[in-house]
């Protein structure tokens, strides 16, 4: 069973969440904080807890914040950021913070269910609009990245979740040249996957960014 933790500020929202998830049968809600303050006292009474959902954006402590006291305190509750809007500049903050993950409240059951059960896990998980906007961030500077166009359009539609082959159809374009991008992204930004993209915007600074 899955011990969760909630800190979001909107009533109605954690009402919504509890009800969305509420035949999960490995999923338990231990309890509840509605500001940064709030959520710190929480983690130290549940340290047991298998995940904490939290909102960056909230009154007295922010989530950010939060987060950077519960790492500064050496909480071992893995964190997954939650947030109305996604910003690559938010994105990068959250995981600079200690967040495992980044998802968006409009999020359908699936995914909240799969980003719950990944983070939960040690891994990380983020929403596919979350990913874009960071990688927007980044390929927005050119002087770091020296990424050419077509590899800026090849990896916010790999971002996107499209395969090889959608990719070349819409960039009309063989699966071979797509592959070969793909190839090279990963030689420039040396990464390995959309998680690495996340810490290369916290490596390069992107995390200071509005």
């Amino acid at each position: 069973m899955l011990k969760i933790l909630i800190a979001d500020d909107h009533e109605l929202f954690i009402e919504g969440l509890i009800a969305l998830l509420s035949d999960a049968t490995d999923i338990t809600f231990a309890g509840i904080a509605h500001n940064g303050l709030e959520a710190i006292e929480l983690a130290s009474l549940h340290p047991d807890a298998n995940l904490f959902i939290m909102d960056i954006s909230m009154p007295k402590m922010d989530g950010i914040e939060a987060m950077k006291e519960l790492k500064r305190l050496k909480s071992t509750i893995p964190i997954l950021a939650l947030t109305q809007n996604s910003d690559g500049g938010s994105v990068a903050k959250a995981m600079k913070a200690g967040a495992s993950g980044y998802i968006i409240k409009t999020s359908g059951k699936s995914e909240f269910l799969d980003a719950i059960r990944t983070v939960a896990a040690g891994e990380q998980h983020f929403s596919p609009s979350a990913t874009t906007a960071l990688i927007s961030t980044m390929t927005g500077r050119e002087e770091q990245t020296a990424l050419t166009r077509r590899e800026k359009e090849i990896l916010k539609l790999i971002a996107a979740e499209l395969t090889t082959n959608e990719i070349a159809e819409k960039l009309f374009i063989s699966p071979y040249t797509v592959e070969t991008h793909r190839k090279n992204l990963i030689q420039k930004l040396n990464v390995r996957s959309l998680a690495g993209l996340v810490r290369y915007a916290v490596e390069h600074g992107l995390a200071d960014e509005e």
